[in-house]
């Protein structure tokens, strides 16, 4: 007798890989973390490939970088030294996705304000793109 599939049942996943990389393979573990300069390179070319002048390609990118390494890592700490009283303490959603707000907060806050080392940055990016295109 063949009883229906219960709503409870678990389906195992077709790919090979995953069935030998184990339980963790849902999540992604199956491959190899990126480094962060890998990653960190996939940023500044996502960010380099939409902008339409040198210019704008070199102010993004700073604008990505002193986002991710200045202003990000300062909103987590404010977040982590928040010590709010129960209503007004952060829910479990909240704190599960407070890293993509933060982040979402300093892209913002580091486009819409006046960093002067988001201008430094891009000054001397523009400066080696002219030297390297000098050489070639």
């Amino acid at each position: 007798m063949i009883t229906p599939a219960s709503p409870f049942s678990m389906t195992m996943p077709s790919d090979p890989d995953l069935l030998r990389a184990g339980s963790g393979a849902v999540l992604g573990a199956a491959r190899a973390p990126e480094t962060d300069r890998s990653s960190f390179a996939r940023v500044l070319g996502q960010v380099t490939s939409d902008a339409a002048t040198p210019e704008q390609a070199a102010r993004r990118s700073a604008e990505s970088l002193v986002s991710m390494t200045f202003v990000q890592p300062l909103l987590k700490q404010l977040r982590e030294t928040s010590k709010a009283a129960a209503p007004f303490a952060p829910t479990q959603g909240e704190r599960q996705f407070q890293g993509l707000l933060d982040a979402e907060l300093a892209e913002r806050l580091v486009r819409k304000g006046n960093f002067p080392i988001v201008d430094r940055i891009t000054q001397q990016l523009l400066q080696k793109n002219a030297e390297t295109q000098a050489r070639t």
